[in-house]
């Protein structure tokens, strides 16, 4: 279970798709974001993110349900993550 920490943290998320990487950018627009190719076909969307880290993860989960990813793989402060389709949806 990942804990939501108050203060400044980084998200990064792992993402299949270029275009599904520039949509998470938006989504996750309001924090200071990037984006990183790791291979031909892998991105890592990361945000910095200032006070409730659970807006933000929320944030993934919406995007991953609107684009149908059906898991989401990254990271939290230190800790990693995975939503499934169902639990991304919810």
């Amino acid at each position: 279970m990942l804990t939501y920490e108050t203060g400044t943290t980084t998200l990064s998320v792992d993402v299949r798709s270029r275009w599904d990487a520039l949509e998470l950018m938006r989504a996750l627009a309001r924090h200071r974001v990037w984006m990183v190719q790791m291979g031909p076909s892998f991105w890592v969307v990361s945000a910095r993110v200032e006070g409730d880290a659970a807006e933000a993860l929320a944030t993934v989960r919406r995007w991953s349900a609107q684009r149908n990813v059906e898991r989401v793989t990254g990271r939290l402060g230190g800790d990693d993550f995975v939503l499934e389709s169902g639990e991304a949806a919810a």
